[in-house]
């Protein structure tokens, strides 16, 4: 369960390409394209910040209430750690 303290990182086995505008993300045979925003939760998500210093950060980039992009970046972070391309700490 991802909760607005949590600390989470990207998986290690996780390989990553940007290609002109798309952000790329890999692990095995599974592949994702990222869109702006989850480029940017991937980028902040560095086993430091929490999913709410994270979202603040969002909020920030793109002048949205910080409510919003926290409800944003856990919903991203569940995704993500149930694909296992994210862990918690």
């Amino acid at each position: 369960m991802i909760k607005p303290d949590s600390v989470v990182r990207r998986a290690l086995d996780v390989r990553t390409r940007r290609i002109g505008n798309k952000q790329l993300i890999a692990r095995s045979e599974d592949v994702k394209e990222l869109n702006d925003v989850a480029a940017v939760i991937w980028r902040l998500a560095d086993g430091v910040r929490s999913a709410r210093i994270i979202s603040e950060g969002v909020a920030a980039e793109y002048d949205v209430n910080t409510e919003e992009a926290l409800a944003d970046v856990i919903e991203f972070l569940i995704e993500m750690t149930g694909d296992q391309f994210m862990e918690v700490q």
